[in-house]
């Protein structure tokens, strides 16, 4: 039997995805943020995967921010329903127990 694992690490949400996702919404006519047009180089590769995990450095804000960049980032949890229809909680990060930018919103270690 074979079992094949992906993984990558560190995504790191800047302002500048942000406001690009913001853009790609804007242009597809949906509102929001779309951040699939700069994941989707990443589908061949993860589609191939029995698991494919993703660390997601940045905690997430709620769905209308703040979003936020160095030192206390803040990510919009839309950059993880393009594959799971169930909203983040504000401040997590699934499958994620520490990282850098670990602390929550709210303060405060996860």
């Amino acid at each position: 039997m074979e079992f094949t694992v992906v993984a990558g690490g560190h995504v790191l949400i800047h302002p500048p995805l942000i406001e690009q996702a913001a853009l790609d919404a804007e242009a597809a006519g949906t509102g929001g943020f779309d951040f699939r047009s700069m994941l989707a180089g990443l589908r061949p590769a993860v589609s191939r995967a029995d698991l494919a995990i993703c660390h997601l450095e940045t905690p997430f804000a709620g769905a209308e921010g703040p979003f936020l960049g160095v030192p206390r980032f803040a990510a919009p949890p839309q950059i993880a329903l393009s594959r799971n229809p169930t909203p983040p909680r504000p401040g997590t990060r699934p499958l994620a127990g520490r990282s850098g930018r670990g602390q929550r919103l709210g303060g405060g270690e996860p």
